[in-house]
């Protein structure tokens, strides 16, 4: 065959391939940033990392949360042996919302593309003819490593569960994310029974202060609200308080004149201040 001719089919089959590429809706190839994903995950066991990296490739396929069922989530990505640990990883990288695990940063890579994708689409379309809603060949350069400490980047993410804010903040203050477990019941029942933000603040540094954990901060939330429901406090109007002095003269009044105090209604606010005895 002259060479030509082969030069010819190798064009035709080359335009072919990336035709077709152009026209898949989904992610296959993102960037990784080494450097940045070891800095974040070098406390995981393998067991862990593997995990993570299967959810994060899952995440990016799809491009949409991960389903809230950690034991069916964990077959998709064949990991069914492994439940706690694919469990301690979503806690840890993902956010639970009502549409399952987000996480941040990936969405911010998945946006960034399909941003890159529509300009891409313009230009093949002009070069190649090829139709009007098709993605280009090549992904944002940004780094595919998220946590669940990044804000959300756009106005239409789901907003954080009360759970999830309340583990940020936690994070935030430097507890280790590896203790952290947003779906605990004890967590979740001090939620549901008007636990704020600003407890799990407090009991967090106290936890940091003395380098301990998440079931620490349970504990001390939960403690502080049981003290408080088994205090006996006034309700009510403060009842008045007599300085010393004015509490010596109130009972010498009484012991000398009670039997006229009574006869004659006298008022005893009126009797610490100045007694008048009555002509008879």
């Amino acid at each position: 065959m002259p060479l030509v001719s082969r030069v010819i089919i190798a064009r035709t089959a080359l335009l072919v391939v990336v035709t077709l590429f152009l026209w898949v809706k989904i992610m296959h190839y993102y960037q990784f940033n080494i450097g940045d994903y070891l800095s974040h995950t070098r406390h995981l066991t393998p067991i862990e990392d593997i995990c993570y990296r299967r959810a994060l490739d899952y995440y990016y396929l799809h491009e949409k949360p991960l389903i809230n069922d950690v034991a069916k989530l964990s077959r998709l990505l064949l990991l069914a042996d492994y439940v706690n640990e694919l469990n301690l990883i979503l806690n840890e990288f993902f956010v639970l919302t009502e549409n399952g695990y987000i996480n941040l940063r990936a969405d911010k890579e998945i946006k960034q593309y399909q941003s890159f994708s529509e300009s891409g689409k313009r230009g093949a379309n002009k070069r190649w003819g090829t139709p009007p809603n098709s993605p280009p060949n090549s992904p944002p350069n940004e780094p595919p490593l998220a946590n669940n400490k990044q804000e959300p980047l756009t106005k239409n993410q789901e907003p954080p569960t009360t759970a999830g804010a309340i583990c940020k903040k936690i994070i935030s203050i430097g507890i280790n994310p590896v203790t952290i477990n947003q779906n605990n019941p004890t967590f979740l029942a001090l939620i549901d029974a008007g636990a704020t933000i600003g407890e799990f603040e407090y009991a967090a540094m106290e936890a940091k202060r003395k380098n301990q954990g998440f079931n620490y901060i349970l504990g001390i939330v939960k403690g502080e609200r049981e003290r408080a429901k088994d205090l006996d406090i006034h309700k009510g109007k403060m009842p008045e308080i007599l300085s010393a002095k004015d509490a010596e003269r109130k009972s010498v009044t009484q012991a000398a004149f009670g039997n006229l105090l009574k006869q004659y209604e006298v008022n005893e606010k009126d009797i610490t201040n100045e007694v008048t005895i009555p002509n008879f």
